[in-house]
């Protein structure tokens, strides 16, 4: 992957923000939000220690944010920055994800859940595009915009180059680790194979499943050897009957044949992803003619707040009015999320410089430390 990045870009300005609030915590590090001040738009800041070689998550999601610029449904990079002992990456806050959307929402329908698919489809076809997979797909990585209008695809930590400089696809090899997330992990990822990009398409598949059952089979899958635990989902999932399931469900055969498709597909074959996106788009005209018999049969009527005001019916369910209807439930600027974090704690504010304005009592102003000496940075251009 070394070829891909080459030179070095300037050393940019170091943004303004308000004084961040812990937000999120995972593996890699700690994520904080704050306010930008030239635009006055929401940014998260993501912090990682960088004690061992290996912790570098961080500057590897930069390097693939960089690679995916422009990419529409990925992140944008706002600056990256890389210490002797740790890395700061900003980029775009953004809405809700996906599975907040789907266990919040009472009416969230089985085309809505299609539509979703469909949408990060045609984000993963942009990705890969760019000789990059994402290999950790899952509902929780699928966010609304920052308008709302439109879903983004986020966490690239694990994401990788399927092909080198030349073009040339990476061989099947075996893995030392299991790689991405056990619920919606490709089949061949639980056998600590190599993934390419049937294997996002093999997750996206997961996620229908996910959002017309509520579950997956192996959810509730008890076991304290996990490396045993890796390889029994594995074997769920080689053996899962998709046909069926969606026999038994009542689904249309096309969500079978969606899997029959990506599970036909060699290592290295380029997806037909036109063939998938028509095959997604006549499961979701089923599914939504099955709803509105459903619907007119048991003559479900929705009840309107005043009679000047005209009910939302399944009908207007077009891409612009089910983003609007997604979005009803984002998180506004003044609500933020603090995880038992002080931000006042000097602790906690490990990241910011000392020239604090005491006049702003929010913390306006606020400037990055790093750009006093930085060894590796990123900005847009």
């Amino acid at each position: 992957m070394k070829g891909f990045f080459k030179s070095k870009p300037p050393t940019p300005s170091p943004p303004q923000y308000t004084k961040p609030i812990k937000f999120a915590q995972g593996n890699f590090g700690v994520i904080y939000r704050a306010i930008e001040v030239s635009n006055n738009s929401e940014i998260a800041i993501k912090i990682e220690r960088t004690q061992k070689k290996s912790d570098h998550t961080l500057k590897h999601e930069a390097l693939i944010l960089k690679s995916l610029k422009n990419t529409l449904g990925v992140p944008e990079l706002l600056y990256f920055s890389q210490e002797s002992t740790y890395s700061i990456l900003i980029m775009p806050l953004y809405g809700q994800d996906t599975k907040e959307l789907f266990t919040k929402k009472a009416n969230f329908s089985n085309d809505d859940a299609l539509f979703i698919v469909s949408q990060v489809l045609a984000i993963l076809e942009r990705v890969h595009a760019k000789k990059i997979i994402h290999r950790d797909l899952k509902p929780a990585n699928i966010v609304l915009s920052q308008d709302g209008k439109s879903l983004v695809l986020i966490d690239f930590g694990l994401a990788s180059f399927y092909c080198n400089e030349a073009g040339v696809h990476i061989k099947q090899k075996p893995t030392e680790q299991y790689i991405g997330n056990m619920r919606f992990g490709s089949t061949r990822g639980h056998f600590f194979q190599e993934m390419s990009r049937k294997d996002d398409l093999e997750s996206l598949g997961y996620m229908i499943l996910y959002f017309l059952k509520g579950s997956l089979p192996w959810d509730h899958l008890d076991m304290k050897d996990q490396r045993k635990k890796i390889m029994e989902i594995g074997r769920m999932k080689a053996t899962l009957d998709v046909a069926s399931l969606c026999k038994n469900e009542e689904y249309p055969d096309e969500i079978s044949e969606y899997f029959n498709i990506v599970r036909n597909l060699k290592f290295d074959e380029e997806p037909n992803y036109k063939l998938l996106r028509e095959t997604l788009a006549n499961a979701e005209i089923k599914m939504k003619k099955k709803e509105l018999e459903l619907s007119n049969k048991n003559k479900l009527q929705m009840v309107c707040s005043s009679p000047e005001k005209d009910c939302r019916t399944l009908d207007a369910a077009i891409f612009k009015e089910k983003m609007m209807f997604f979005s009803q439930t984002k998180v506004e600027k003044e609500n933020f999320r603090d995880y038992n974090c002080n931000p006042d704690e000097e602790n906690s504010l490990i990241f910011l410089s000392e020239k604090y304005d005491d006049i702003y009592q929010k913390g306006i102003g606020f400037m990055n430390p790093f750009a006093k000496k930085q060894s590796m940075c990123f900005k847009k251009t």
